[in-house]
């Protein structure tokens, strides 16, 4: 494991996951909760989210124009990558896609790039049922994008992989349930 995700590692287990009984966006009911946020949103931990799924993303030979997926949990992820593609020397472009359509103004489900176009890859902070992010995928396919891939920070290995699979969406995630709950 690379320094930057053994680092992030850390900070998961101390500041994202909790144990309890909670209730999923999914629906399903875990004795296991995590919320990425409290760690994707920390000064000393963002620059660390953006290098590993920047190296994920380079595991899998995914080179995205892009980077993106739903609002407002993919913005800190989204944000994070494309400083850490800019610390590299490369350019990325990010995104997000909105659930609806604004009302008003440009009328726009799609924010952060006037003309989507080629590779993008989709990306999620805690990926369940992977029901948000297929309709990520969805959301940057209808805007333009040709989707090449689905990267989630935590996966809880309930459906998401399948989901995308029957999307035609390869998919990875940087770390698993059991690797942040591992003692």
């Amino acid at each position: 494991m690379s320094r930057p995700r053994e680092e992030l590692l850390g900070i998961l287990r101390r500041e994202s996951v909790r144990f309890g009984r909670f209730r999923l966006a999914s629906g399903a009911i875990s004795d296991v909760y995590v919320d990425a946020r409290l760690t994707v949103l920390r000064s000393d931990a963002a620059w660390l989210v953006g290098a590993a799924l920047l190296e994920t993303m380079e595991e899998a030979g995914w080179k995205p124009a892009a980077v993106g997926g739903l609002a407002a949990g993919a913005i800190p992820l989204t944000s994070a990558v494309v400083m850490a593609a800019a610390a590299q020397g490369r350019e990325l472009a990010g995104f997000f896609v909105r659930k609806e359509a604004k009302a008003h103004g440009r009328g726009r489900a799609l924010e952060g790039i006037e003309t989507p176009s080629g590779a993008a890859v989709i990306l999620e902070d805690t990926a369940t049922s992977g029901r948000s992010t297929r309709a990520a995928v969805e959301g940057a396919r209808a805007a333009g994008f040709e989707v090449i891939g689905a990267l989630a920070l935590v996966d809880r290995d309930m459906g998401a992989a399948a989901r995308l699979e029957e999307a035609g969406v390869p998919y990875r995630a940087v770390y698993r349930l059991e690797e942040l709950t591992a003692r």
